[in-house]
């Protein structure tokens, strides 16, 4: 159990000496009003019965420079909040995108998402939404074989239901269970908390490279998603063949 933070529910709360502040994210805050944040954050937790968090990562990825300067007057010694596939979006911590795990950036230890090539030249972070069984399943097995120390993944658990939170996203859960199964076959990989990671510097990690197929393949799935899930048009035969010829590819 680990510290996360969504600022922008702010306004939602009553009662504490900082239901004044407002702001999407982290980053838009001045850096003492993080250390107070994330402070109180922290407290908050333990009070629910955490242990002392030992990392954190910023809701939306929103964080900067100065919510690591924050950790690191906290004393909280890992961040999670860089994720190198939003570095045109709201992360806005001052890293290049190859940043390996564990560097030190303002006296915080750096364990960004992972990525994989989706296509050359662009990445695509390790998240359950967004790589497709197979893709998954090659970034599981590149780390391994490229004895990374770690291999990041980001996942909610809303990513399961469809858009409207009344039935379960078959697609998704497919790549949960592979994803699962995949770990549990690969003897070179384990799930570990913070707590358990074992700091090692590393010069470099090389990314899956690209596979314009595998790519392809999760842009019809996405788009089959997107509709019956989201739209709710497409005829249930054809979405469980294209499941099922999916499946047969990424397993």
């Amino acid at each position: 159990m680990q510290l996360h933070i969504h600022t922008e529910w702010l306004e939602f709360a009553r009662d504490h000496e900082l239901a004044h502040l407002r702001g999407r994210n982290i980053a838009d805050f001045p850096l003492d009003d993080q250390v107070r944040l994330l402070d109180q954050a922290r407290a908050l937790l333990m009070i629910a019965g955490a242990p002392k968090p030992t990392a954190f990562r910023a809701g939306n990825f929103g964080a900067n420079d100065d919510t690591l300067r924050a950790l690191s007057a906290l004393s909280v010694p890992y961040d999670s909040s860089f994720n190198p596939a939003f570095l045109a979006g709201e992360c806005d911590i001052d890293l290049p995108p190859e940043t390996p795990p564990f560097s030190e950036h303002m006296g915080v230890g750096i364990i960004p998402v992972s990525v994989i090539e989706d296509r050359p030249g662009s990445i695509r972070a390790a998240q359950l939404c967004a790589l497709s069984a197979w893709e998954m399943r090659d970034g599981l097995r590149h780390a391994a074989e490229h004895d990374w120390p770690c291999f990041t993944i980001v996942s909610h658990s809303f990513e399961l239901l469809s858009r409207d939170r009344t039935r379960v996203n078959p697609i998704v859960q497919r790549r949960f269970e592979s994803m699962c199964l995949n770990i549990a076959e690969q003897t070179r990989l384990e799930g570990a908390g913070f707590e358990a990671l074992q700091p090692q510097r590393r010069a470099s990690l090389a990314k899956l490279p690209a596979n314009l197929v595998r790519t392809a393949l999760r842009y019809g799935e996405q788009a089959v998603s997107r509709i019956r899930y989201e739209v709710g048009i497409l005829s249930t035969l054809f979405l469980n063949e294209f499941a099922a010829f999916e499946s047969v590819v990424a397993i």
